[in-house]
């Protein structure tokens, strides 16, 4: 009887048994897009049509600050939000090392760069979301022509075979036209895999 008493002691239990870590299994995984976060305004919608109210002028004269906050309003007037620029060159940064990692490529061994096209000369397909949304702030925008639309991506330089790699995830930025290249008030409103022309193979 004493023997078999050893014997029990010494089976493993089997809560003993260990699943793999969760942090490991996401640590494998590639990044996820970061969530939109809301526009915000310095007036509040009031303030802003009592400070319209004022103005006898057209709005040909109306200064670039003047001009961005109405952007702001029309954007979250339309449902939309916005990228925070932060958020999202942290998730370029590690998309591109987790595509490294899986390539067996050091992070010494490449250079990254951001893209950026104007939208009218853009020459690939854009999903019919993407020019319905551009579409709708133009339509709502006291001065259409004012707004400027660029579309935004990355690509990676790999140092020993010369040869580079583009993201396929692209994102739309709209700002009010400066003549001096100052991008402090562009808003990043939307994010596409492209290219391509269909809405399904779009979704992020």
């Amino acid at each position: 009887m004493k023997g078999l008493a050893l014997f029990r002691r010494n089976r493993q239990p089997q809560s003993l048994i260990k699943a793999p870590s969760a942090d490991l299994i996401k640590a494998d995984t590639a990044p996820e897009i970061p969530e939109m976060v809301e526009i915000e305004c310095k007036l509040s919608p009031e303030e802003l049509t009592k400070y319209l109210g004022q103005l006898t002028g057209n709005t040909p004269y109306w200064n670039y600050g003047l001009k961005t906050e109405n952007l702001r309003h029309v954007l979250k007037k339309l449902g939309y939000k916005r990228y925070s620029k932060n958020s999202l060159s942290d998730f370029t940064k590690k998309t591109w090392e987790h595509m490294a990692k899986k390539e067996g490529l050091k992070r010494t061994n490449f250079s990254t760069s951001e893209l950026v096209w104007d939208y009218g000369n853009y020459n690939y397909f854009i999903p019919p979301r993407i020019i319905n949304k551009v579409d709708e702030i133009r339509s709502n925008f006291v001065n259409p022509d004012d707004l400027e639309f660029t579309i935004m991506n990355s690509r990676r330089h790999v140092f020993k075979t010369s040869s580079e790699t583009y993201s396929k995830i692209f994102f739309l930025k709209v700002r009010v036209k400066l003549k001096i290249q100052d991008d402090v008030e562009s808003l990043i409103i939307d994010a596409w895999r492209g290219p391509t022309f269909s809405d399904e193979e779009a979704k992020i």
